[in-house]
């Protein structure tokens, strides 16, 4: 079973809103072989911010956990700009 994330990108307007009016630093980090999200899925962050860093790891659904050292210099580097 997929889980459909323009569930949670699609709908709730508020915060697709929200990112597109005010355009915020965003950092995506999104695993590669994440059985529950596509990697197309991040394209609904790139229309609504333009500038958004999106990265993929390689991971799964839990990429933080195990790209943790990948992870952590994506955040590190994103932070000091």
């Amino acid at each position: 079973m997929r889980f459909d994330s323009a569930g949670l990108l699609g709908r709730p307007r508020n915060l697709r809103t929200a990112l597109h009016q005010n355009q915020p630093r965003l950092l995506v980090l999104w695993g590669r072989h994440d059985p529950s999200f596509e990697l197309s899925e991040t394209g609904a962050y790139r229309r609504d911010v333009p500038s958004a860093q999106v990265h993929f790891l390689e991971g799964g659904h839990f990429a933080l956990d195990t790209a943790a050292d990948e992870a952590a210099t994506l955040i590190r580097q994103f932070l000091a700009e």
